[in-house]
């Protein structure tokens, strides 16, 4: 919608765990933190009760350029009403 994209700028993980391929696992994101022009999301994978695997990425807001071309897009502020939803998560996630 709107030519906004939200290209990943710096991304991690850690493993504790191994997982094999029939392992049922259950995923949960939290957005953590944001900020004028990027967020964060932080990744839990767990089996059963046991964390397996931590992750985040941190990720821009940007504007793409009308002629397609990926490369070409422009770091902006996030809008505010989209701003206002990602900390609502974050607020909701942290029971405030």
């Amino acid at each position: 919608r709107e030519g906004y994209v939200q290209p990943i700028l710096e991304c991690g993980a850690r493993f504790h765990k191994p997982l094999v391929y029939h392992d049922l696992v259950e995923l949960s994101a939290e957005i953590t933190e944001v900020k004028n022009k990027v967020f964060r999301i932080e990744y839990l994978v767990k089996r059963g009760d046991i964390v397996v695997a931590e992750g985040f990425e941190v990720r821009a807001w940007a504007k793409q350029t009308d002629n397609g071309i990926r490369e070409q897009m422009s770091a902006m502020s996030i809008p505010q009403e989209y701003a206002v939803l990602l900390r609502a998560d974050r607020e909701v996630r942290r029971g405030s």
